[in-house]
């Protein structure tokens, strides 16, 4: 090791890709943002956080629900790294730690219920918009 000098340590990882507003929501990539440097005199610590997701999908297109849930940890932080003198056989470490926060999506269908009001209300109005012509109509002449 005294006689390479500097060293290079690059994180790989399959993180998933998430997409709440398409169909295909849940895609995976390989992610190598993270990496991180050291040399025998100056040694690196990484900490990386991992953030729990869950994606909660209500398929049904009747009033009732009927939900699908998909749960999992992301990273979506960049590796915090931090330099410090080597004093032992330690030159570079790194941690994985649960992140406090987590992110939750909600998606959802447009009921058959909703759109049947939608076009009955509608419907309604035209009718009703038809009905105040008329009565102007016959009352003018």
């Amino acid at each position: 090791m005294a006689m390479m000098g500097q060293f290079f340590f690059s994180f790989l990882y399959v993180n998933p890709l998430i997409n709440p507003g398409d169909s295909n929501y849940l895609s995976y990539y390989l992610d190598d943002r993270n990496y991180m440097r050291f040399t025998t005199q100056l040694g690196t610590m990484s900490s990386g956080f991992v953030k729990d997701y869950s994606i909660i999908t209500d398929v049904s297109l009747m009033p009732y629900s009927q939900t699908v849930e998909d749960d999992g940890v992301v990273i979506t932080d960049l590796f915090q790294n931090i330099a410090y003198q080597v004093t032992n056989d330690n030159y570079a470490s790194f941690f994985l730690m649960k992140s406090s926060s987590s992110v939750a999506y909600q998606r959802s269908f447009n009921k058959i219920d909703s759109f049947l009001s939608y076009v009955g209300g509608l419907v309604g109005t035209i009718l009703g918009f038809m009905l105040i012509v008329q009565t102007y109509t016959e009352m003018s002449f």
